[in-house]
C-alpha cells in the first residue's frame, strides 16, 4: 500500500512539476510576445495612439512623443481633442460630433486627414487610420489610431492648388477676350453674306462660319474641362445627386425611376456633371424613349449604376464611338467628358443595350469606390 501510494505521489508530482513548466514556458513565449509588440509599435516610425470611449489618451507610442514633442505622461489622460487635434471652438453637441466623425472607423483603405498641432503649436497634417478595439467579451472597448505625416504632401497640394487656380485664371481670361473675337467675325461673316451675290464667295463664307463654330465649341469645351481632377475626391450619395440632376432638367414627360436607396461613391466633384450627360444623352439621343429606369447592383467587381430607357437604343457599331471627343449630333463631348470624369477615380462607363430595344448606361464603380450606410 506504501508503494502504491508512492508511485501516485510521484506521478502527481510529476504532472504538477510539467504544467509548471509548462506554465513558465507559456508565459516566457508571453512575455516574449508582448516584447516583440512592444518593440514594434514603439519603433514603428507611424503614430500610434489608443483612446478609450471619449477620446482620452490611453497609449502613445515613442514615435509619437518625438513627432508631437510630447513626453508620454504629459498626454496621458488627455483628450486628443485638448492636445493634438484642438476643437476649441467647439462645445457641448457640436463638440461630440466632430469626435464622433473623426473617430470613426475608417475603410476600404481612405484615411481621415485633419490638421493636427505640436506641442508649441506648429500645424501638421495626419492621415489616420481608426479601428475599434473589443474586449474579450466581444464589446467595444477603445479606439487604435494609426497616423502618418503628410503635411509635406498637403504644402505640395496646397501649392499646385493654387498653381492651377492662377492657370484657370489666364486661361479664363484667354478663352473670353477669344470668344469676344469670334463674336465679332461672325458679325461681319453674316455682313458679308448679305452683299455678296456670287454663289462661290458666298459658298466660302459659310464654310468660314461653320470652321468658326468648331473653334468656338472647342474653347467652350475645355472651359467644361479646366476644373477635372482640381478638387478633392469625396464620398457623394448616388440618389440625392441624380435627384439634383434631374430636377435641373426638363425631361420632357418622360418618366424616370430611381431607387429610393442607394450608396455613396468616392468619386471626383464631377460626378454629378457626368450623370448629367449621361441624362442628356438618353433625352437627345434616345428618341422616342418613355422613360429611364435607373438602378444599382452588385457583383463580384463592384457595383454597377444602371441607366436603362426604352427609345431605338444604339448600334453596335457606335457603342464606343459616342464616347469618342466631337462624335455625335452635336459637339460630341457629353459622353466624352463623362467618361473622362468617372475615370479620375477608377469608375468607368459603357454602353451595353440592345439595338431597337434601348439603351443601356452602365457606370462601373469598384468594390473599393462605394458603400451603403
Amino acid at each position: 500500500l506504501v508503494e502504491e501510494r508512492t508511485r501516485e505521489v510521484s506521478a502527481t508530482n510529476a504532472r504538477l512539476l510539467e504544467e509548471i513548466k509548462e506554465r513558465k514556458r507559456s508565459q516566457a513565449a508571453l512575455e516574449h510576445s508582448e516584447r516583440k509588440y512592444r518593440e514594434l509599435v514603439e519603433n514603428a516610425n507611424s503614430i500610434i495612439l489608443r483612446l478609450d470611449k471619449a477620446g482620452t489618451i490611453t497609449f502613445f507610442n515613442e514615435f509619437a512623443q518625438h513627432f508631437f514633442g510630447i513626453p508620454e505622461p504629459e498626454i496621458l489622460g488627455k483628450n486628443i481633442t485638448d492636445i493634438i487635434c484642438p476643437i476649441h471652438e467647439l462645445s457641448g453637441d457640436l463638440r461630440q460630433e466632430a469626435l464622433t466623425r473623426f473617430l470613426k472607423p475608417t475603410e476600404n483603405l481612405t484615411f481621415n486627414e485633419a490638421e493636427c498641432f505640436r506641442k508649441e503649436g506648429e500645424p501638421v497634417w495626419v492621415a489616420w487610420t481608426s479601428k475599434r478595439i473589443l474586449d474579450p467579451n466581444g464589446e467595444f472597448s477603445e479606439y487604435l489610431l494609426v497616423g502618418m505625416d503628410i503635411t509635406e504632401r498637403k504644402q505640395v497640394e496646397n501649392a499646385l492648388h493654387q498653381v492651377n487656380a492662377k492657370l484657370n485664371l489666364v486661361s479664363s481670361i484667354a478663352r473670353h477676350d477669344i470668344l469676344n473675337r469670334l463674336t465679332i467675325v461672325h458679325g461681319n461673316l453674316d455682313l458679308l453674306k448679305i452683299q455678296l451675290t456670287d454663289p462661290l464667295q458666298i459658298e466660302l463664307v459659310v464654310s468660314a462660319e461653320k470652321a468658326l463654330s468648331a473653334i468656338q465649341r472647342q474653347i467652350e469645351f475645355t472651359r467644361d474641362y479646366k476644373d477635372m481632377g482640381v478638387k478633392k475626391a469625396y464620398w457623394q450619395p448616388v440618389t440625392a445627386t441624380i435627384h439634383q440632376v434631374i430636377a435641373d432638367k426638363n425631361v420632357n414627360g418622360i418618366s424616370i425611376a430611381i431607387p429610393p436607396e442607394g450608396p455613396e461613391i468616392f468619386a471626383d466633384p464631377g460626378l454629378n456633371r457626368a450623370i448629367a450627360n449621361v441624362i442628356d444623352y438618353i433625352l437627345c439621343h434616345g428618341e422616342p424613349a418613355s422613360k429611364i429606369n435607373i438602378q444599382y447592383q452588385e457583383s463580384a467587381k463592384g457595383l454597377d449604376l444602371i441607366f436603362e430607357d426604352d427609345g431605338a437604343g444604339i448600334p453596335g457599331t457606335e457603342k464606343e464611338k459616342i464616347f469618342e471627343r466631337g462624335y455625335g449630333k452635336d459637339n460630341g463631348y457629353g459622353l466624352f467628358l463623362a467618361r473622362e470624369i468617372l475615370a479620375i477615380t477608377g469608375l468607368s462607363i459603357q454602353e451595353r443595350g440592345e439595338f431597337g430595344k434601348g439603351s443601356k448606361f452602365i457606370i462601373q464603380v469598384p468594390k473599393r469606390a462605394y458603400r451603403f450606410k
